[in-house]
């Protein structure tokens, strides 16, 4: 419910405003600035708003959320480069805009499974 309007709304917005409806290689500045953009503003900020969202529907205590948060935010932002950056060098060079949103679906499948195992981990 919370992802694809965001991810859709994230893309619409950076696309139009760089004026990156659709690159294709070769590499450009423009590819360069969406992908800093992508990794130090927007997927951090998405992980934070993943290990909210993940320990409230669990029914985590703030204490119990603030302790995720302190003992996994670096680590799942670290993960979350080695995965995100390959996935949006595809998505941005080699996906029709058409597909995009499908492409970062899939990738956010396999990347929940893996938050969803870290933060379950201690519970194991």
């Amino acid at each position: 419910l919370l992802l694809g309007p965001l991810l859709h709304l994230y893309d619409v917005l950076v696309s139009t405003s760089l004026l990156l409806p659709s690159i294709r290689p070769p590499w450009t500045n423009k590819i360069f600035i969406r992908m800093l953009i992508d990794q130090i503003i927007f997927l951090p900020s998405l992980d934070l708003l993943i290990l909210l969202y993940l320990d409230t529907l669990q029914g985590f205590s703030f204490s119990m959320i603030g302790h995720h948060i302190e003992q996994g935010l670096a680590t799942i932002v670290i993960t979350t480069w080695k995965i995100w950056i390959p996935a949006s060098l595809v998505q941005i060079l080699f996906c029709p805009t058409e597909l995009r949103l499908q492409f970062l679906f899939l990738v956010s499948f396999v990347w929940f499974t893996f938050v969803s195992l870290l933060l379950n981990a201690e519970r194991m």
